[in-house]
């Protein structure tokens, strides 16, 4: 499957039962589905290719994408979850809600200052990658993704 063999490459891995031995390869493969089973989805929903893995396969270790010269950052979550991310924001943030590789629900959008001005105060620092991550509560106020995505 092209998502593991991505995933190996990045980790530097040869098999994926080596892959699986590794928390964070494990937790880097499902963070990876999760964005890809979003990309599919979208794609699903604006009938645009979204996905060109033959392109430039390492674009899709980014949780960026660009379109129509914008860029977003794509934030899954699970559902019952508050959506985290790190901050500051600076691009347009497109949610998604990944029960399964079969149920996906787009969320909306939301620009930077929207993000920003919804972020709840309590926040979080990883204490692996130092990383700070915050809560977002503004689910209700993300814009469609069909008026960003139109032809």
């Amino acid at each position: 499957m092209f998502i593991e063999e991505l995933a190996k490459k990045q980790l530097k891995v040869a098999d994926i039962n080596k892959l699986r031995d590794r928390y964070e390869g494990i937790d880097f493969l499902y963070n990876l589905k999760k964005r890809f089973y979003t990309l599919f989805a979208l794609e699903n929903m604006t009938g645009l290719k979204i996905v060109q893995k033959e392109k430039n396969p390492d674009s899709f270790l980014k949780d960026i994408i660009v379109f129509k010269k914008k860029k977003f950052q794509i934030v899954c979550f699970e559902f019952g979850e508050i959506p985290t991310f790190e901050v500051p924001v600076v691009n347009d943030i497109l949610f998604s809600i990944v029960k399964n590789e079969s149920e996906i629900f787009i969320c909306g959008y939301g620009d930077a200052k929207m993000v920003n001005e919804n972020i709840i105060n309590s926040k979080n620092v990883s204490a692996v990658s130092k990383k700070q991550n915050v809560y977002f509560n503004g689910i209700e106020k993300l814009k469609k993704i069909e008026d960003v995505f139109k032809n």
